[in-house]
């Protein structure tokens, strides 16, 4: 791996990268290393995402930036995980898999794709108002149109004493809001001999938690009854469904196919009211016929998920799904811009309907948002009047902007 004493970090792709960023970081400190901003860094490190053909784009594009800056730039992550470490050829770049750089060389550990984060091997000193806790790494299912399994490896759950402690030091300093994320939270413990009711329960009380990628299947009526009275728990649950065709969802290897949906969405509905329900929604995929697009479109308007999220499949060579015929582009295109009209339209209705209304908030450092959005991912909020750079208190919606951020004025107890 190339030489340098400073260096800078850039996280692509999902939050669960933010994580893997922070144990990058603290090992190199750990060398003697020193983090510091882009202008001085001797090294910018990409660690990035490796999903999508779009993230390998996303990922050239921004080690041209760098180039052009006269920056040397050492690629890790998730594109390196996949695609090895000659994929990139250019003058002072280099790739390096992540274990090579955080890995001590011994035993099973450094072997796998991605480490497992502990409280002991992340760098807490980039602390903010909010927080990602990955509580899992790895994956078992195995959907036909996903890589993950291969890019992150097995499944490995860390302790929930070891969560606890991460959460607890924390909220000591100032943390107000912990996202448990993993690549699906439902399993969590199912190597370890636990639950995720089990760490649910044992959760510090005095902050917020907002729970991500749960996988419809793994939805039953003791955890959704549980975070109901978790007092915590904001009233948020990410839902990856995919689809709603059982015929689309078989074959995609979704685990618990349409009725594991139906089943969650009607848990959630009965159990937490209150509750809103963020979705993501594949178009596109290889059997996806008109009448399978229709059901998808008759679910969003008839169901109205609060937060959806749409994407087009992708086509990728190392998915199990690439055997399948891609439709045409056309079709695709065609099908995204329905069903993404259609998902303005109801959280168009969705935002409006609160106006007037009280909600939670949280603000940083210019950034605002509300206990039904994900900050970063979600919509945001501008609080009128607010002088404070880190907040958070209750808010009454007075108006909704174009791209549906919320605008409120602090409410005054």
């Amino acid at each position: 791996m190339m030489d340098f004493s400073s260096f800078y970090i850039e996280t692509l792709g999902c939050p669960k990268n933010e994580v893997d960023s922070r144990i990058i970081s603290k090992r190199l400190k750990i060398q003697g290393k020193f983090p510091v901003s882009p202008k001085e860094a001797e090294v910018i490190i990409i660690n990035s995402c490796g999903f999508l053909q779009e993230a390998i784009d996303e990922l050239k594009e921004r080690v041209s930036y760098w180039r052009k800056r006269k920056k040397k730039v050492l690629v890790t992550g998730c594109a390196v995980e996949r695609y090895g470490t000659n994929f990139l050829k250019e003058k002072n770049v280099e790739l390096a898999k992540v274990d090579s750089i955080v890995g001590d060389g011994r035993g099973k550990e450094s072997l796998k794709q991605t480490i497992l984060p502990n409280f002991e091997n992340q760098d807490f000193s980039q602390v903010t108002l909010s927080h990602y806790v990955k509580v899992q790494e790895g994956c078992t299912r195995k959907c036909s149109y996903c890589v993950i399994s291969k890019i992150r490896g097995p499944l490995r759950s860390r302790p929930i004493e070891d969560i606890v402690k991460e959460v607890s030091y924390l909220q000591g300093i100032g943390v107000k809001e912990f996202v448990l994320i993993a690549q699906d939270l439902t399993l969590y413990g199912a190597d370890i001999g636990v639950r995720l009711p089990s760490l649910l329960k044992r959760l510090p009380e005095g902050v917020y938690y907002r729970l991500m990628y749960l996988h419809p299947h793994g939805i039953n009526e003791e955890l959704v009854r549980l975070i109901g009275e978790i007092p915590g728990i904001l009233p948020y649950l990410h839902v990856p469904i995919q689809h709603v065709s059982d015929k689309v969802l078989k074959s995609m290897k979704r685990a618990g196919g349409a009725k594991s949906v139906r089943r969650a969405i009607e848990l959630i509905r009965k159990y937490l009211p209150n509750f809103f329900i963020r979705v993501d929604i594949m178009v596109g995929y290889p059997l996806e016929r008109e009448k399978d697009f229709e059901l998808l479109i008759n679910f969003l308007e008839k169901d109205k998920p609060e937060r959806i999220a749409i994407f087009k499949y992708s086509h990728e060579p190392s998915a199990m799904s690439y055997r399948l015929n891609d439709l045409e582009p056309e079709i695709k295109d065609e099908r995204y811009e329905i069903a993404y009209q259609v998902a303005y339209e109801v959280m168009g209705k969705i935002q409006e309907g609160l106006k007037g209304k009280r909600v939670l908030a949280f603000y940083e450092n210019g950034q605002g948002w509300t206990q039904y959005d994900a900050k970063e991912i979600d919509f945001g909020i501008e609080i009128k009047g607010l002088k404070s750079k880190k907040w958070i208190g209750f808010v009454n919606i007075s108006d909704v902007k174009d791209n549906f951020d919320f605008v409120g004025f602090p409410v005054k107890l």
